[in-house]
């Protein structure tokens, strides 16, 4: 899973490394990775290598870095996590606030979602009930919601696709 890779019209990916910390740094601490993802509380760049460290070393997380051809600015991340209480791979994104309604996210996941559906029989993309745009766009992508689930106190909209 870790050597998927994509490139589109307008971005390509790569799996997430250390080199990455200062894009990390700079996503997490946006107020939409933090109001929607969750505060994780990295403060410095040391921080950030520590957090990507963290990523590198789960089996069951994939993170994957996306940047944009025409500039070649790293612009957002696409993630795949392997959770127990799910019946497929949780698929996410997240993107630098200046690169959102462009299109980034729609392109990215749809490409990763066509390597995927060859690995996996679906996928699946919990949300909290609030984040109307990644809603839109995962019904776009062809999730269907199937139910509001709690997980750790909170409740999450989740939504799956079958292959």
């Amino acid at each position: 899973m870790s050597n998927i890779k994509i490139d589109t019209e307008r971005v390509f990916s790569k799996p997430l490394d250390i080199l990455d910390y200062e894009f990390i740094y700079k996503l997490l601490n946006t107020e939409g990775w933090k109001r929607f993802i969750g505060d994780r509380n990295i403060h410095s760049n040391e921080e950030a290598k520590l957090y990507i460290d963290k990523i590198e070393k789960a089996e069951n997380i994939k993170y994957f870095v996306i940047t944009e051809k025409k500039t070649h600015k790293k612009i957002g991340l696409f993630t795949i996590i392997k959770r127990e209480f799910l019946n497929h791979p949780d698929i996410g994104f997240a993107f630098l606030p200046e690169f959102n309604g462009k299109g980034f996210a729609y392109e990215t996941s749809k490409a990763f979602m066509e390597i995927l559906s060859k690995e996996h029989s679906g996928l699946s993309a919990i949300t909290n009930l609030d984040n109307v745009n990644s809603i839109k766009l995962l019904k776009k992508l062809g999730l269907k919601f199937k139910e509001v689930i709690n997980e750790n106190d909170e409740q999450l909209n989740l939504f799956e696709i079958e292959f």
